[in-house]
């Protein structure tokens, strides 16, 4: 079960979604931001039930907490909201669900009360983040994390089988991306960073980024 949260990143002030959608904006950077909610839900099974994802997606080179990026993230979001409003969030489908705006590194990680961030690498070839978005909203048969071929809009969000994890675990499979295995490992189902046990992550991102790393 994945759990989205009911936070709000705070994006930049007039910025506009969509220029990401440009010519320009070709992915360079990816880092899952990983957030332990495990505080804020009564009964939790298991610390991996409590926890939403986001990526950061940056077409720069360099990773300072004041570069500019982009916040993609899937959950039970309405789109009607004061941030759609003043045209800070896009939201690919009219009911809400998949999302995206501009922020920056340091408020991706506040807002989200990140508990650990994932820098993850891209193999050539680079693709643009509008690439990216038709392939999430592609329809496909054997879609490993999308078993259902469901759509990413907020009618066909479900806590048990299509939730943020699902979708972070399909973003990594659609850009191949890899965690770096200096700083990351993973054995026998546990990930460690830096010598540090994450037990948070979910099973479906850690199999997601070993089948990458095994390839």
């Amino acid at each position: 079960m994945g759990c989205c949260s009911n936070y709000m990143v705070d994006l930049i002030k007039d910025s506009n979604p969509e220029d990401a959608l440009k010519d320009t904006f070709i992915i360079k950077q990816i880092t899952l931001g990983i957030s332990n909610l495990e505080n804020k839900i009564v009964k939790i099974a298991r610390k991996e039930e409590a926890v939403h994802v986001a990526f950061f997606i940056s077409d720069l080179d360099n990773d300072s907490f004041d570069d500019k990026g982009i916040l993609l993230e899937y959950g039970k979001y309405e789109s009607k909201n004061k941030n759609n409003e003043k045209g800070l969030m896009k939201y690919e489908y009219d009911d809400g669900g998949m999302r995206y705006g501009w922020c920056k590194m340091n408020d991706f990680q506040k807002s989200l009360a990140t508990a650990v961030c994932i820098n993850l690498d891209l193999e050539p070839p680079l693709i643009l983040f509008k690439e990216l978005i038709e392939k999430i909203k592609e329809k496909k048969v054997n879609n490993k994390y999308n078993k259902n071929n469901k759509n990413w809009d907020l009618n066909s969000f479900s806590a048990i089988n299509h939730n943020c994890q699902h979708f972070a675990a399909n973003v990594i499979e659609i850009l191949k991306a890899k965690y770096d295995d200096k700083n990351i490992i993973i054995r026998n189902n546990e990930m460690h960073k830096n010598g540090k046990k994450i037990d948070i992550l979910p099973k479906i991102i850690k199999e997601a980024l070993l089948n990458n790393n095994n390839n």
